[in-house]
Protein backbone atom coordinates (compact mmCIF):
# COMPACT_ATOMS: atom_id res chain seq x y z
CA UNK A 1 0.00 0.00 0.00
CA UNK A 2 1.91 2.96 -1.21
CA UNK A 3 0.02 6.84 -0.89
CA UNK A 4 -3.08 4.60 1.20
CA UNK A 5 -4.14 3.48 -2.56
CA UNK A 6 -6.10 0.11 -1.35
CA UNK A 7 -6.83 -2.48 -4.52
CA UNK A 8 -9.81 -4.12 -2.66
CA UNK A 9 -11.44 -0.31 -2.22
CA UNK A 10 -10.55 0.87 -5.10
CA UNK A 11 -12.63 -2.22 -6.93
CA UNK A 12 -15.29 -2.10 -4.49
CA UNK A 13 -16.20 1.62 -4.96
CA UNK A 14 -16.32 0.92 -9.09
CA UNK A 15 -18.53 -1.88 -7.97
CA UNK A 16 -20.81 -0.11 -5.84
CA UNK A 17 -20.98 2.66 -8.47
CA UNK A 18 -21.88 0.26 -11.19
CA UNK A 19 -24.92 -1.30 -8.45
CA UNK A 20 -25.92 1.92 -7.82
CA UNK A 21 -26.90 2.85 -11.77
CA UNK A 22 -28.38 -0.19 -12.33
CA UNK A 23 -30.56 0.23 -9.13
CA UNK A 24 -31.39 3.75 -10.32
CA UNK A 25 -32.30 1.87 -13.88
CA UNK A 26 -34.45 -0.77 -11.91
CA UNK A 27 -36.06 1.88 -10.14
CA UNK A 28 -37.65 3.32 -13.22
CA UNK A 29 -39.62 0.53 -13.80
CA UNK A 30 -41.48 0.62 -10.40
CA UNK A 31 -45.13 1.57 -11.27
CA UNK A 32 -45.77 5.27 -10.09
CA UNK A 33 -50.09 4.14 -9.26
CA UNK A 34 -50.87 7.45 -11.25
CA UNK A 35 -49.48 9.45 -8.29
CA UNK A 36 -46.86 12.14 -9.57
CA UNK A 37 -45.27 13.24 -6.71
CA UNK A 38 -44.30 11.06 -3.46
CA UNK A 39 -45.37 7.69 -5.03
CA UNK A 40 -44.24 3.99 -5.13
CA UNK A 41 -41.14 5.31 -6.57
CA UNK A 42 -39.93 8.48 -4.50
CA UNK A 43 -38.43 6.46 -1.71
CA UNK A 44 -36.16 3.79 -3.82
CA UNK A 45 -34.92 6.40 -5.94
CA UNK A 46 -33.98 8.99 -3.00
CA UNK A 47 -32.37 5.65 -1.03
CA UNK A 48 -30.59 5.34 -4.51
CA UNK A 49 -29.87 8.27 -5.63
CA UNK A 50 -28.18 8.98 -1.82
CA UNK A 51 -26.13 5.75 -2.53
CA UNK A 52 -24.94 6.73 -6.06
CA UNK A 53 -23.67 10.08 -4.93
CA UNK A 54 -21.56 8.46 -2.20
CA UNK A 55 -20.53 5.75 -4.83
CA UNK A 56 -19.41 8.77 -7.02
CA UNK A 57 -17.40 10.20 -3.79
CA UNK A 58 -15.71 6.98 -2.80
CA UNK A 59 -14.92 6.93 -6.54
CA UNK A 60 -13.23 9.92 -6.58
CA UNK A 61 -11.74 9.61 -3.43
CA UNK A 62 -9.75 6.17 -4.40
CA UNK A 63 -9.68 7.23 -7.75
CA UNK A 64 -7.57 10.29 -6.26
CA UNK A 65 -5.50 7.58 -4.30
CA UNK A 66 -4.73 5.12 -7.48
CA UNK A 67 -3.54 8.14 -9.59
CA UNK A 68 -1.07 9.39 -6.51
CA UNK A 69 0.07 5.74 -6.29
CA UNK A 70 0.55 5.60 -10.49
CA UNK A 71 2.54 8.91 -9.97
CA UNK A 72 4.51 7.92 -7.39
CA UNK A 73 5.90 5.07 -9.27
CA UNK A 74 6.10 5.64 -12.65
CA UNK A 75 8.43 3.12 -13.76
CA UNK A 76 6.31 -0.04 -12.49
CA UNK A 77 2.52 1.66 -14.28
CA UNK A 78 0.73 -1.74 -12.75
CA UNK A 79 -0.18 -1.78 -8.90
CA UNK A 80 0.58 -4.48 -7.47
CA UNK A 81 -2.80 -5.92 -6.50
CA UNK A 82 -2.20 -7.59 -2.41
CA UNK A 83 -4.66 -10.92 -2.92
CA UNK A 84 -4.88 -10.65 1.45
CA UNK A 85 -6.44 -6.54 0.59
CA UNK A 86 -8.56 -7.92 -2.51
CA UNK A 87 -10.19 -11.39 -1.42
CA UNK A 88 -12.35 -9.73 1.53
CA UNK A 89 -13.93 -7.62 -1.25
CA UNK A 90 -14.96 -10.50 -3.70
CA UNK A 91 -15.48 -13.18 -0.31
CA UNK A 92 -18.22 -10.49 0.97
CA UNK A 93 -19.80 -9.87 -2.17
CA UNK A 94 -19.80 -13.70 -3.26
CA UNK A 95 -21.20 -14.23 -0.25
CA UNK A 96 -24.12 -11.29 -0.85
CA UNK A 97 -24.73 -12.58 -3.54
CA UNK A 98 -24.86 -16.25 -1.96
CA UNK A 99 -27.40 -14.68 0.34
CA UNK A 100 -29.77 -13.48 -2.53
CA UNK A 101 -30.06 -16.75 -4.53
CA UNK A 102 -30.29 -18.86 -1.40
CA UNK A 103 -32.70 -16.26 1.59
CA UNK A 104 -36.15 -17.64 -0.84
CA UNK A 105 -34.94 -21.15 -0.46
CA UNK A 106 -33.76 -21.13 3.43
CA UNK A 107 -35.92 -17.99 4.72
CA UNK A 108 -34.64 -15.09 6.30
CA UNK A 109 -33.39 -15.91 9.39
CA UNK A 110 -30.51 -18.92 9.01
CA UNK A 111 -29.74 -16.83 5.37
CA UNK A 112 -29.27 -13.42 7.28
CA UNK A 113 -27.85 -14.39 9.95
CA UNK A 114 -25.20 -16.36 8.59
CA UNK A 115 -24.52 -13.67 6.11
CA UNK A 116 -23.81 -11.62 9.30
CA UNK A 117 -21.72 -13.41 11.30
CA UNK A 118 -19.46 -14.68 8.06
CA UNK A 119 -18.87 -10.73 7.55
CA UNK A 120 -18.16 -9.98 11.14
CA UNK A 121 -15.42 -12.76 10.94
CA UNK A 122 -14.23 -11.62 7.74
CA UNK A 123 -13.18 -8.24 9.26
CA UNK A 124 -11.91 -10.04 11.94
CA UNK A 125 -14.35 -10.01 14.98
CA UNK A 126 -14.28 -12.46 17.67
CA UNK A 127 -16.32 -15.38 17.50
CA UNK A 128 -18.52 -13.72 20.50
CA UNK A 129 -19.06 -10.50 19.13
CA UNK A 130 -19.69 -12.01 15.40
CA UNK A 131 -22.43 -14.23 17.22
CA UNK A 132 -23.91 -11.33 18.58
CA UNK A 133 -23.57 -8.73 16.12
CA UNK A 134 -25.30 -11.47 13.65
CA UNK A 135 -28.02 -12.00 16.24
CA UNK A 136 -28.49 -7.77 16.93
CA UNK A 137 -28.58 -6.92 13.19
CA UNK A 138 -30.96 -10.44 12.08
CA UNK A 139 -33.43 -9.33 14.75
CA UNK A 140 -33.55 -5.37 14.13
CA UNK A 141 -34.09 -5.94 10.56
CA UNK A 142 -36.76 -8.61 11.46
CA UNK A 143 -38.62 -6.67 14.36
CA UNK A 144 -38.03 -2.92 11.82
CA UNK A 145 -40.08 -5.00 8.68
CA UNK A 146 -42.00 -7.93 10.35
CA UNK A 147 -43.16 -6.05 13.10
CA UNK A 148 -43.39 -2.35 12.64
CA UNK A 149 -43.80 -2.25 8.57
CA UNK A 150 -45.46 -5.83 8.44
CA UNK A 151 -43.33 -6.34 5.18
CA UNK A 152 -43.29 -10.47 4.84
CA UNK A 153 -40.15 -11.70 4.71
CA UNK A 154 -39.05 -15.02 3.14
CA UNK A 155 -39.66 -17.73 5.16
CA UNK A 156 -37.95 -20.65 3.25
CA UNK A 157 -38.73 -24.23 3.41
CA UNK A 158 -38.69 -24.37 7.41
CA UNK A 159 -41.67 -21.72 7.65
CA UNK A 160 -39.91 -19.08 9.62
Amino acid sequence: MVGGFKPGSFFFSIFLLIISVLLLRESFKINTLGIGWGGPRFFPQTLITFLLLLSIILVVVEGGKFFKYLTLNRNNRVPSVRWGEVLPVILVLAASLTYVLVIKIVGYFITTFTLSFIVSLMFRARVLDALLIATVITLSIWFLFKVLLSVPLPEGMFGW
